[in-house]
């Protein structure tokens, strides 16, 4: 068990020290706390909750947690979540605005799959705006070429 728990926390620190910019917080690294007292908790309760109808949202992990006297925010669950699924821990754990759920069938996970590429997309559109932001930023009447370029469209 100790070696096990030398490993976990060799893997979030070698894998998971880069934070995001202005998203400090919710991204630093899994605390000890989080990997050795909250990962097992989750992993054992994701593990129930098989099939859609057995699924649990975000909010409910934490009240459920923070009624039985563990610290938990939204944004470190979703952040345990990704160290489960990174490591495959729990196997088959997607989410939708339903919650989280082990899927029990191919569709599920594909249809998981797309939500997270559509996801995807929206990011890069972002990002692409924010690139061409950067690039106009000096022009004088303020407005970015990008923007008028999507309204032509």
């Amino acid at each position: 068990m100790v070696y096990y728990k030398i490993c976990l926390h060799l893997i979030n620190l070698l894998i998971h020290t880069q934070m995001i910019p202005t998203f400090e917080e919710q991204t630093a690294p899994l605390t000890d706390y989080e990997l050795h007292t909250l990962l097992p908790i989750m992993i054992q309760g994701f593990k129930k909750k098989i099939g859609v109808e057995n699924c649990v949202t975000n909010p409910e992990i934490c009240k459920s947690l923070k009624q039985k006297g563990f610290k938990i925010s939204e944004p470190r669950v979703r952040k345990l979540v990704f160290y489960i699924r990174h490591n495959n821990l729990v196997p088959k754990l997607i989410a939708s605005s339903k919650g989280y759920w082990i899927a029990t069938n191919k569709k599920e996970i594909e249809s998981w799959l797309s939500s997270v590429n559509a996801k995807i997309d929206a990011l890069e559109e972002t990002k692409r705006y924010a690139e061409q932001m950067l690039k106009d930023w000096n022009n004088t009447n303020n407005t970015s070429s990008y923007i008028q370029q999507k309204i032509e469209l």
